[in-house]
């Protein structure tokens, strides 16, 4: 008599030739960290992009980018004024964060 392990593999298992379970033994090669890599950072990209579209309006987004740029531009802050652009995009959107729970 089977065991309820052996019962549950057995219910689960599909009914492969023996041909058919070499192919499939064959074909299950491990994937390469290069390809899980790139996967990870699509499926990354993805669920910011969602995100986003979700969370943020158009000109909110604008606002997100242009903290991005300004604070890669304004590293040097003795040579740019970029970095107060930065400082300004910032505090709009802490204050919108904040006026967002109250609107809702």
């Amino acid at each position: 008599m089977m065991d309820r392990t052996e019962l549950r593999q057995n219910r689960f298992s599909l009914k492969l030739s023996p041909r058919l379970k070499q192919l499939v033994q064959k074909s299950q090669k491990p994937i390469p960290l290069s390809m899980r890599l790139i996967y990870r950072l699509l499926k990354f990209n993805h669920r910011l992009k969602l995100w986003l579209t979700k969370y943020l309006t158009p000109v909110g987004l604008s606002v997100v980018l242009g903290l991005l740029v300004f604070g890669i531009v304004g590293l040097d802050i003795k040579r740019s004024v970029s970095y107060q652009v930065f400082v300004f995009l910032l505090a709009l959107l802490f204050v919108s964060i904040l006026l967002s729970r109250f609107v809702r």
